[in-house]
């Protein structure tokens, strides 16, 4: 998966991250995690939930996006698509990742 910056979420051995498309990800599968063109660890995907960004725990929407507050983390996230997210009824995908290797730092 790739990732605009460095969040801090990064550095945990856990973490979660919030997508509009699922694209052919499954549980079970390890993804390549990806900033500015460099792969810096491998992590598996340990669970796939859908909801609504107004769902979302804030805290689980805060740390996953460094934000400060629940309408900073959803700009963001409606930032990154040309489509408005609707908050209301569109499920976004929360994949929760573990690390499983750690390639570089950057």
């Amino acid at each position: 998966m790739r990732y605009s910056k460095h969040y801090s979420k990064l550095d945990d051995d856990e973490y979660t991250t919030i997508r509009r498309y699922k694209k052919k990800r499954k549980v079970g599968q390890v993804e390549e995690e990806i900033i500015n063109f460099h792969v810096v660890h491998r992590a598996m995907i340990k669970q796939i939930k859908r909801m609504t960004i107004n769902n979302i725990p804030t805290k689980l929407l805060l740390k996953d996006t460094d934000c400060k507050t629940r309408e900073e983390a959803f700009l963001l996230i409606d930032g990154f698509y040309m489509k408005p997210i609707d908050k209301q009824k569109e499920k976004l995908f929360i994949f929760y990742m573990k690390k499983v290797n750690k390639i570089n730092a950057l």
